[in-house]
């Protein structure tokens, strides 16, 4: 199902973000990420991230946001929470992603190093 993920400035009342949750619920321990901040973070990523999730997604969906999410953190991941919102300060429109890793945050290499 094709999520309504866009919210414009002009959709919300004046001097609130307008939050709301497009897609699943808030759980306890949850990663929460703001979709720019994975942009910032690391372009390159991002790019190949969707680029992986267009080749077999529909975009806007959840299914899209799961695929592109476990390429950007090359791992699998289980999608549990999407937000939406306007940024008060300059009127973008912002998505939050609320998931679990489905491995451990700290990978062992074969020396049983344990390595971030």
């Amino acid at each position: 199902m094709v999520l309504d993920d866009f919210l414009h400035y002009s959709q919300v009342p004046p001097g609130t973000s307008g939050e709301k949750t497009i897609y699943g619920k808030e759980k306890k321990n949850l990663e929460y990420v703001y979709d720019d901040r994975l942009r910032e973070w690391d372009y390159a990523a991002h790019e190949k991230a969707r680029e992986k999730a267009n080749k077999t997604r529909t975009p806007h969906t959840s299914e899209w946001y799961k695929k592109y999410l476990s390429s950007y953190y090359k791992e699998p991941i289980e999608l549990c929470h999407i937000l939406i919102g306007v940024n008060v300060s300059n009127g973008y429109d912002y998505k939050v992603f609320g998931f679990r890793r489905k491995k451990s945050f700290y990978k062992l290499q074969k020396k049983d190093k344990i390595i971030l």
